[in-house]
């Protein structure tokens, strides 16, 4: 039973192989063909079920938690293994309900029993699994190419297969591990092709008949419509509002004449012959009515206005970003409001103002910070001095040699190759290499330059000089590809561009009657260093997480607005309030998306008024009042006068100064008799 047991798991992890391979292999295609060779193969039991790719991962992880939890048990470590235990005991017993049909998620749940009972201190120590191993080989095709060869004696259109292609074999031998029956290490034993393919060659044709083109030109005649334009007339005997269609409009005809060629009945060219008018467009004429109507003209008409709607702001944790940064993953944006009211005018003046309509025309985006929970880690940070050696190529010099023939030469020095080493300060995070900086670029052993002597030889005397020249040379940078844990695995990032450094060397040449004859290096050193390009590899394995989605709903209030009107009943200069305003509601729905309980997006469904605002409506008084007469034909006057000069002014009936001033002039008037009066009376007296 234990032997069936073990051959059924052995074939489970096969198979499992086979239906999802990228765990196994990573770089080779077995889906076109894959030959297993294994020992025998029984049906698995009804009760166990293969694991999928998410599983697998699952289980991989699952491993990894009990491996750690194992080592702070056979470490004696209780203090670590309580804190293991309510960190992770809740996600290894969803982890282990997740892969509780398969044979690694069954032992593996055994495995936590039994380290559970250890820690608890009621199970015995771990036993001792039973780890076997098997030679497993696998075959794998290897496409053959196909190369395509032009024929210049074959004709265009047909293809001659001359070298069939043969597909090679690739045998692969993997050495496998199991524990307790099942696959927990695979590693590949050898790896050679037994087979080579052949490639395939292919023969096509490029020779094309020769057939002489039959060339026609021909003319063809195309209309189109010459659309008419509309023109609005203003009429002072129609009434003011009312338009009239005088004369319709009617859309004329344009003809265009083209000559066609064409060259074996494809078209070759185009050119117009003619474009004419050949029917001019009638334009539609509008009477616009501008005659002002003895009675008010009432008139209602709808007004659109559109105001903000502001956004929300949300932080969300993200626990792949650092404690304590904070990065706007969604800017914001307001959103818009659409108020439709149902304008009212008199004559042109607006006298009422009610809403319509109110509706989200544009929800609200709402800006989302991405807040860090994520707990640094410390790096282990290392350094250390790392040699490279590069050879320096040697110079040939020809110099000016006065004691041989002139057009003779003869080489004085062979040249050698000189060295040039460069020291680098190498750091390394937790054994990865991060950063390589030049340390030192000096020249060890200098290079021989190769010394040619040529003959000069001249019964006058050279004059002979010495100069310094220099010359600079790039360094190029290198590329340093990182490993990046907060980057996604498969995507890679240039955190450094790379910049070229400057060598510089210094030569003492030698001039011969002004003839350079002799240049050898005095110094040659890195001026500047080069500045290597860093690449991030993103190596960030993600996790599927749990999604989920509710609708929330939320109320805000409507603010009502304040609308003026005029009312003739009520006198000038008063107001009442016809109507208490009433704030209404505004609902608004989310659909609020959550991974693994936190909420990541908030988006508006639906945003309606379900309860309408009600507007504050204010009477303004427009009624003239009647001023108690005076017998004076003077103030008579002055009233009729200032009963004239009544004005509105932005819907309102507002009285003139006039009436203050005949005030004051009856004032004058009644204080002028007093004084004749008064006057009078004394002279009597006297």
């Amino acid at each position: 039973m234990k032997n069936k047991k073990f051959q059924g798991l052995v074939g489970l992890a096969l198979i499992a192989s086979l239906v999802n391979p990228l765990p196994w292999f990573e770089n080779v295609n077995l889906l076109d063909s894959v030959k297993v060779l294994a020992a025998e193969e029984d049906t698995p039991p009804e009760d166990i079920e293969e694991p999928d790719a998410r599983e697998l991962q699952v289980l991989n992880q699952l491993d990894a938690k009990l491996s750690e939890f194992e080592e702070y048990l056979n470490a004696n470590n209780t203090e670590e293994a309580q804190y293991f235990l309510e960190d992770e005991k809740e996600n290894i017993e969803r982890w282990l309900t997740a892969t509780s049909k398969t044979a690694r998620g069954q032992a593996s749940a055994k495995r936590w029993n039994s380290l559970l009972a250890r820690h608890n201190g009621t199970g015995d120590v771990t036993p001792k699994p039973v780890i076997t191993t098997k030679d497993v080989t696998t075959t794998v095709d290897i496409d053959f190419t196909t190369t395509r060869v032009a024929s210049v004696t074959m004709e265009e259109g047909k293809e001659v297969i001359t070298t069939p292609g043969v597909k090679g074999v690739r045998t692969i031998i993997y050495t496998v591990t199991y524990t307790d029956g099942v696959e927990t290490n695979r590693t590949e034993k050898s790896n050679v092709v037994t087979k080579e393919p052949v490639n395939q060659v292919v023969t096509y044709g490029t020779k094309k008949p020769e057939v002489t083109p039959t060339v026609t030109t021909t003319e063809e005649t195309k209309t189109e419509v010459v659309p008419f334009t509309e023109i609005r007339e203003n009429d002072p005997n129609l009434e003011a509002g009312k338009e009239v269609v005088a004369t319709e409009g009617k859309n004329g005809v344009r003809t265009i004449v083209y000559t066609v060629t064409k060259k074996d009945g494809t078209e070759t060219g185009r050119v117009v012959k003619s474009d004419t008018i050949t029917t001019p467009a009638v334009n539609k004429v509008i009477k616009v009515g501008t005659k002002k109507p003895a009675v008010p003209v009432v008139t209602t008409e709808e007004v659109s206005e559109t105001k903000s709607v502001p956004f929300e702001t949300i932080r969300e944790n993200d626990p792949n970003l650092e404690a304590g940064k904070e990065v706007v993953a969604t800017e914001g944006k307001n959103g818009v409001r659409t108020i439709v009211y149902t304008v009212t005018k008199k004559d042109g003046t607006e006298t009422g103002r009610v809403v319509k309509s109110d509706t989200i025309t544009t929800p609200a985006v709402n800006k989302v910070i991405k807040v860090g929970t994520k707990k640094p880690v410390v790096p282990v940070v290392t350094t250390e001095e790392v040699s490279e050696t590069k050879s320096v190529p040697f110079e040939t010099i020809r110099e000016n040699d006065p004691n041989l023939e002139a057009g003779k030469e003869v080489v004085a020095t062979e040249g050698k190759e000189g060295v040039r080493t460069i020291v680098y300060t190498v750091t390394k995070t937790d054994g990865v290499e991060t950063s390589r900086v030049v340390k030192s670029d000096t020249i060890t052993t200098p290079a021989v330059n190769k010394v040619i002597k040529v003959g000069t030889k001249t019964t006058t005397s050279p004059v002979v000089t010495t100069e310094e020249v220099s010359e600079t040379k790039p360094v190029p940078f290198e590329t340093i590809r990182e490993e990046d844990p907060n980057l996604e695995a498969g995507k890679e990032v240039v955190a450094a561009e790379g910049k070229e450094g400057v060598r510089t060397i210094v030569y003492t040449v030698t001039k011969t009657d002004g003839v350079e004859t002799s240049r050898v290096v005095k110094s040659d050193s890195v001026t500047t260093p080069a500045v290597n390009k860093v690449i991030k590899v993103g190596t960030k394995t993600t996790t599927s997480p749990v999604v989920t989605t509710e609708e929330v709903s939320e109320t805000k209030p409507v603010p009502f607005e304040t609308i003026r009107e005029n009312d003739p009943n009520l006198e000038a200069g008063k107001e009442v309030v016809a109507a208490e305003g009433k704030e209404g509601v505004r609902t608004i729905v989310y659909t609020v998306t959550k991974i693994d309980g936190v909420e990541t997006g908030r988006v508006v469904k639906s945003d309606t008024i379900t309860t309408p605002a009600v507007n504050k409506v204010i009477k303004v008084g427009t009624k003239r009042s009647v001023a108690t007469p005076v017998a004076t034909a003077k103030e008579n006057k002055s009233k009729t006068e200032n009963k004239n000069k009544t004005k509105v002014v932005d819907g309102k009936v507002l009285p003139e100064t006039g009436e203050q001033s005949s005030g004051l002039a009856v004032i004058g008037l009644t204080l002028l008799v007093g004084l004749l009066t008064f006057v009078k009376n004394k002279r009597k007296k006297s």
